[in-house]
C-alpha cells in the first residue's frame, strides 16, 4: 500500500514540514547570503528541545535545519 504522506498531511490540517533556522553567526560572507547580520547565536538547547517536541505532538515529520555556521553552537553534535 503507498501512502501519500503530504495529502495525508492536507487532508488532516496537519503541519508536516518545518524550516528550523539555529542561528544566523556565521564567519563567512557569502554573497548569496540571506542573514543580514552574522551575529544571532539561537535559541537555547532547552528551547530548541522544546520547539523540536511540539512539532513531533502535532505531526510534523520532515525538518530541515538552516541558518549560519551550526558548528558554532557547542551542543551541534
Amino acid at each position: 500500500m503507498k501512502v501519500d504522506l503530504y495529502q495525508l498531511a492536507k487532508d488532516n490540517n496537519i503541519l508536516n514540514n518545518a524550516t528550523i533556522e539555529l542561528l544566523t553567526r556565521c564567519n563567512w560572507r557569502c554573497q548569496h547570503c540571506y542573514i543580514p547580520e552574522h551575529n544571532n547565536s539561537g535559541l537555547s538547547t532547552n528551547e530548541w528541545f522544546n520547539i523540536l517536541h511540539q512539532l513531533r505532538a502535532i505531526g510534523c515529520f520532515d525538518i530541515l535545519f538552516t541558518g549560519g555556521e551550526p558548528f558554532y553552537r557547542d551542543d551541534i553534535i
